[in-house]
């Protein structure tokens, strides 16, 4: 392993990512601030934005046909003088002339055609985000994921903000100080919580293929189904999500057919993966993730450098990420199995010592943020034994509400209103940091600190990020997934 990895800061210059944008906005700023009548001067359109303004157009275009035959079918079921149908089903008619007879090519191709375009109404694709009426035992997730993803959104704000604040006064650097704050900039949590809920409803999902067809489950259906989500946007959270959901499978098949055995290979790659973080924070010496900003105010560039090395080496990698993932697949399999149902009994005792055991963590975690000057050892096992732990009590959380011992939580997770949220955030995973750029990048001078306007900047910022991702969703997700599952019926056909 090269034991020097690289500057990912000074590799290059400046491009429009995250870890670019980050480490240059203070200098962009100041230089925006010193020159007079500064203006942008426009870029070109390399071919590779041409390109993706091609596929916009047919995405929009696909939309409008979808949505207008539709509409027109919509059109003439109400009304008392139909003539025919786009959607291939025949009416009776009175008159048998040959202009009234007209009826829709009866034929596979026409009709699947049909189908295919039907995936892109725009209609059905936002009734498909509002619709709240539908119970299940899993509605505790969408809180769960709603709440994890809005904390997601608060991090990527925060970490831009700092860098473009003016000079920080004493006001801001109590706030951020704050336990509160830090643990919002520990932006590794949620993520990692992202990686329970993955591997738990994946586990899900495959059991309950895997049961329903007797064990004759298509893995390329399985796989291709969750590619077609994951085109819409090169990131290393997608790349890492699907080669897990690949990998997946292995798990799951082993943990079916041979339990025991199952569980003990699981386990061991769980503690691989927690091994493999340790002796990486101590080979390199890393902090421990982006909530050490706050020590850093002063040269937020020796923060970055830091901070990318640890991106590079850490934070995207699958073989790190791959322990949060198996702890919700080893939960996905295990409430199947039981064939687990809601309990009106729930165990006093185990909910007491199950939330003494998280005010433990979330104490060790605002001590470990609030100690400036740590050693890799010290990092290397908060990272890794602290972290294990607090995978496996998120799981228990998931637990309690899915049995329905969580009593109040559950409840409050359970709400209809997460439901529309939870079905937006993966759009709006997409392009939130799009927003929050298009915002900062903006900027010609330093933003004053106030209480009042960043509470209000969160506010504008999280409303324009579920606006793209509401439009994103409609236009490009939804139809996606439509096209998938379509194609998915196509290959079990």
């Amino acid at each position: 392993m090269d034991s020097s990895p690289r500057n990912v800061c000074n590799a290059s210059e400046w491009q429009a990512t995250v870890l670019g944008t980050l480490y240059h906005l203070q200098e962009a700023l100041r230089n925006a601030t010193t020159k007079k009548n500064w203006e942008r001067v426009p870029k070109k359109f390399t071919p590779e934005a041409l390109f993706m303004i091609c596929v916009i157009l047919i995405f929009l275009i696909l939309s409008l046909i979808g949505s207008f035959i539709s509409a027109w079918d919509a059109f003439y079921k109400t009304s008392p003088k139909k003539r025919f149908s786009l959607t291939g089903s025949k009416k009776k008619r009175n008159d048998t002339s040959k202009e009234d007879s007209f009826e829709e090519p009866d034929t596979d191709w026409f009709k699947s055609f049909r189908k295919f375009l039907d995936c892109f109404c725009i209609q059905k694709n936002v009734r498909k985000i509002f619709i709240t009426t539908t119970k299940t035992q899993l509605d505790a997730i969408n809180g769960i994921r709603t709440c994890v993803f809005f904390w997601v959104l608060l991090a990527h704000i925060g970490m831009y903000y700092v860098s473009a604040v003016k000079y920080p006064n004493d006001d801001f650097q109590t706030l951020i100080m704050s336990p509160i704050v830090q643990l919002i900039f520990d932006g590794r949590i949620p993520l990692e919580i992202f990686f329970i809920l993955s591997g738990f409803l994946t586990s899900l999902y495959f059991c309950v293929e895997y049961s329903k067809k007797n064990g004759n489950i298509s893995l390329l259906s399985f796989c291709v189904k969750r590619y077609f989500r994951y085109c819409l946007q090169p990131s290393w959270f997608l790349a890492c999500s699907m080669q897990m959901h690949v990998i997946s499978p292995l798990f799951l098949i082993a943990l079916i057919k041979w339990p025991r055995k199952g569980y003990v290979f699981t386990g061991v790659c769980i503690l691989g993966s927690c091994l493999v973080r340790f002796i990486l924070i101590v080979k390199f010496n890393l902090i421990s993730g982006c909530s050490a900003i706050v020590f850093y105010l002063s040269d937020l560039k020796a923060f970055y450098e830091r901070f990318f090395v640890h991106v590079d080496i850490i934070w995207n990698k699958p073989h790190t990420k791959l322990s949060p993932f198996l702890v919700g697949l080893v939960l996905g399999f295990y409430l199947h199995s039981k064939n687990f149902t809601k309990s009106s009994k729930p165990n006093r005792i185990a909910l007491f010592y199950g939330w003494m055991t998280a005010a433990i963590l979330v104490a060790i975690n605002f001590f470990h943020n609030n100690t400036p000057e740590k050693s890799a050892w010290e990092t290397a096992i908060y990272d890794t034994l602290v972290s294990l732990l607090f995978y496996i009590y998120i799981s228990r959380i998931i637990y309690l509400c899915i049995s329905g011992q969580a009593g109040w939580l559950n409840d409050f997770l359970s709400h209809k209103y997460f439901i529309p949220f939870s079905r937006l955030s993966f759009s709006a995973y997409l392009v939130n940091l799009l927003v929050i750029e298009w915002y900062f990048l903006s900027l010609e001078e330093f933003i004053e600190y106030s209480a009042v306007s960043l509470v209000l900047l969160n506010v504008y910022l999280l409303f324009w990020i579920f606006v793209v991702s509401f439009i994103v969703a409609v236009l490009f997700e939804i139809p996606l997934s439509r096209v998938a599952d379509l194609f998915a019926k196509k290959l079990k056909e």
